[in-house]
């Protein structure tokens, strides 16, 4: 087929229903959009958490109570609960570790 005899029959049909050539060019629209729409909340999600956790700072030490020894994955770790919970000995030992460094 020669480019005239496509363009003329896309043409054709896209003229001989008119309906369903709405439809569709409809039906893309909304697909851009939306794919428009998330991208952009993604990307302003995460530009909004990077500028919160950099609003933090570098100078911040988070700390987690936890095992004292490491070992490799084990799944039961995830139901049960921590060992033990922090104390003022352990905020006294971290405030000690400051005056060091």
């Amino acid at each position: 087929m020669k480019i005239f005899d496509t363009l003329r029959y896309a043409t054709d049909a896209a003229t001989g229903t008119p309906l369903r050539t709405s439809l569709l060019l409809l039906a893309m629209s909304i697909g851009v959009a939306a794919v428009v729409v998330l991208t952009s909340l993604g990307d302003g999600a995460r530009r909004y958490v990077v500028g919160q956790f950099s609003s933090i700072g570098s100078n911040l030490v988070i700390v987690l109570p936890g095992r004292s020894e490491t070992r490799g994955f084990n799944p039961a770790n995830l139901v049960t609960s921590t060992p033990r919970d922090l104390t003022v000995d352990d905020a006294n030992a971290l405030l000690r570790c400051r005056q060091a460094a």
